[in-house]
Order: C-alpha cells, then structure tokens, then sequence
C-alpha cells in the first residue's frame, strides 16, 4: 500500500501544479460539457440503465393502465396528467421512483484510479459543477420519460384543461372497490384536488423529486471525495427507506426526511383544511439543504487527494 502510495505521489509532483491551479479558478464551459458528455455515453451503456427501465414498466403497467382501464370500465374521461400524478402520491407507489435513480447514478461521480487526473486537469469548480449537472440531467430526463409515455399511453379518452375528472374525485368513494385494483392503490386523497391544481400539483411534485435528486448526488459526492462512497449510497438509501416508513404510518417526524416532503398529500390532514405543513416550509428544507450539502462538497473537494483511492 505505501510502495502504490509513494508511486503515485511521484507521479503527481510532475503535474504542472502552478497552472492546474491557476485554469481551477476559471469555469470552462468546454471542460464540463466534455465531463457531462462523457459520463452521459458511460451511463447509457451501463447494465444499471435496467433499473430505470424496470421501474418505467412497473409505473406504466401498474399504475397507468390499471387507471385507463378502470375509467374505461365506467365509460370516465379523465384529466391527461392524473396518471402520472397519482405516481406522485401513491405512497407505496412513489418509492419506484427515487429507488430506481439511485441505482441508476450510484457509480458516479467517478473519482477512483481511472479518473485520478480528471479533477486535476479541469479544475474543480468545473468537475464538481459538471457532475451535479450530469446528475440532475440524468433525473431529467428520466422524470420527462416516465412523463412522455405516461401522456402517450393514456391520450385517449383523456382531457388537458387544467382542472380534474369526476373519476378522480369519485375513485375513492363510489368506485371504492376499484381504487386497490392494482394492490397498491390508484387513487389519491382529496387533499390533492382540493388545494392543488393538476398543473401546479405535477410541477410542485417534479420540482420536489429533482431537488431530492440534487440531493442524492451531493451526499454521493461528498463520500466520493472522502473515498467512502459506498457509505454514499447507503445512506441516500437509508434516508429514502425511513422516510417511506415515517410517511406510510403518518408519523410527524416524516418532515425531517425528504420523501415525506416530496408527498403532497401529506401537507394537509383533510379537504379543506389548514396546512400541516406548509409548502413553503418544503421548499425551504431542500433548497436550505442543498447549500449546506453544496458548501460541505466544495469543503471536501478542497481536501481531496488521490491517496485512499483503491477502494473506489
């Protein structure tokens, strides 16, 4: 271990040190679309792409046609967005989602033997902002996947104005025994379309999911930078799976978690009534969240070193 130690740390002292550090202060727009494009064709070809395509299927023929087929049954048109919206606020649903992200992102970002000279040679500012962009473009465009199939699929019959159908509102009551029809639930609460609009509702839950997103990839790169990075990965997982457990029973310590926040229908108890929480307060705990994890990533990255990297 000392002999591969002191072999690299030869190797690095013949880095033009003076003008990495003097290219580092300056964003390089080149360099990060380069960063981005090369972690983009790594990605697509990566084996973990089945995960997001796995939990696509699951969401599509789980929720979206037993949803189509259940308003067909009582001959129900139905807003074009309420398939994708209820994704969103299905509890025991919306998990597929973040789950199958994190799968997909947990080898990134890259910062082990092969990539020892990347942070190096672009700079850091660049590295670290080129691999939060990848990240965030990453559940961008799966979010716009799940998005375009999910309209796709359910055109028919459906409407665009932004207001909700009867069916929605009547799912839960008169056509009760179809609501489980899929085992997990195809209907949401009316604190959905008592306070929200359908467009208003998809934004706000998209605009909560990415910045969870934004999240996850800031813990995975403060552990790469400490050379933990499977502890990265356990913990996003952790915090995922106690607040599934937190909002599934409605316990009140679900705010401190992000997936309770991302639920809409867990800021308010009933139809009209006041807010548990405010939404307010959601934005403000990730995006308050976001620049303290950014401020302790660039304080981790001003330490990094090349030494530790063998068990990246």
């Amino acid at each position: 271990m000392k002999d591969k130690q002191s072999a690299l740390h030869k190797i690095i002292k013949h880095i033009p040190t003076k003008q990495i550090k003097k290219m580092s202060k300056y964003l390089s727009t080149k360099k990060i679309t380069a960063l981005f494009m090369e972690n983009w064709y790594e990605l697509i070809r990566s084996p973990k792409l089945f995960a997001v395509l796995i939990a696509v299927t699951w969401l599509i023929v789980n929720m979206v046609i037993p949803y189509m087929d259940t308003a067909k049954l009582f001959d129900e048109p139905y807003n074009i967005l309420e398939p994708y919206l209820i994704m969103f606020n299905v509890i025991r649903c919306m998990i597929v989602i973040p789950v199958a992200y994190l799968l997909w992102i947990c080898d990134y970002p890259k910062a082990g033997n092969e990539n020892m000279f990347v942070i190096a040679r672009m700079g850091k500012r660049n590295w670290l902002i080129g691999q939060l962009l990848f990240m965030m473009s990453a559940g961008i465009i799966y979010l716009a996947v799940v998005f375009g199939l999910s309209c796709l699929i359910s055109q028919k019959n459906a409407f665009i104005f932004d207001g909700y159908s009867g069916f929605v509102q009547r799912l839960s009551t008169n056509y009760a025994d179809y609501a489980q029809v899929n085992g997990i639930g195809i209907a949401i609460r009316d604190t959905i379309y008592c306070h929200f609009r359908p467009y208003m509702a998809v934004a706000s839950n998209v605009g909560f999911m990415l910045l969870y997103m934004l999240w996850s990839g800031l813990i995975q790169t403060i552990f790469t930078l400490k050379h933990k990075k499977l502890w990265g990965v356990a913990i996003n997982l952790a915090l995922l799976f106690v607040g599934f457990v937190t909002s599934f029973f409605d316990w009140k310590i679900q705010w401190i978690f992000p997936y309770g926040n991302i639920l809409l229908e867990n800021h308010y108890e009933y139809a009209f009534s006041k807010p548990i929480v405010w939404l307010e307060y959601s934005i403000g705990y990730f995006v308050v969240g976001s620049v303290i994890l950014y401020i302790i990533a660039i304080q981790e990255l001003k330490k990094f070193s090349f030494y530790g990297l063998e068990g990246e």
